[in-house]
């Protein structure tokens, strides 16, 4: 509690280790992940009702990223049972209604943010051949219009960070190969 300076404790419905998580309004998501298998799993904490529900991603995956913008949260890539996935679990909370779309270069390792009504979502790896490469794809979505683009970053890279403030947005650190920091 930020106003009280107190903690409290919860447990997710489900243990793992690596989930995503994001906020909107006033429910807090905290998706897939890893335990022993990969999660599918999404639970969702209302801190006006403190009370927690659960719901599922549409195949489960980790190493994904998450951000949200307006109602919407969105759940993108990760590595899912049998490949990297492309995979984006769209939940619209004004609409309580789930549905899909795909990102330009199915990725692990990739990072999100928002400003205004965008999402972007950038960078992580893929599977070619015999190796992981980096990607320099970043996936914009619009959850105002409704729409999906793509441009590149300046440099393919995976691991990296993204955070968005004032019309900016950041893509930070990463490697370019897995063993090359930047």
């Amino acid at each position: 509690n930020a106003t009280s300076r107190t903690w409290s404790q919860a447990r997710l419905s489900q243990a793992r280790y690596a989930p995503v998580a994001a906020t909107v309004n006033t429910k807090m998501f905290f998706a897939g992940g890893l335990d022993e298998h990969l999660s599918a799993v999404v639970d969702i904490f209302d801190v006006e009702t403190l009370q927690w529900t659960t719901a599922n991603l549409s195949t489960p995956r980790g190493w994904l990223a998450a951000a949200a913008s307006n109602s919407v949260v969105v759940f993108a890539g990760g590595q899912g049972m049998e490949a990297v996935s492309d995979v984006v679990d769209i939940y619209d909370v004004a609409q309580s209604s789930w549905r899909t779309a795909s990102l330009s270069v199915a990725r692990l390792d990739l990072a999100a943010t928002s400003w205004g009504s965008q999402i972007f979502i950038g960078g992580g790896r893929y599977w070619v051949g015999q190796a992981y490469e980096s990607t320099d794809a970043l996936d914009v979505f619009d959850t105002q219009a409704n729409t999906w683009s793509s441009v590149q970053l300046p440099v393919a890279r995976h691991g990296l960070a993204a955070a968005a403030a004032v019309g900016k947005f950041i893509f930070a650190g990463g490697r370019v190969q897995d063993l090359e920091p930047m």
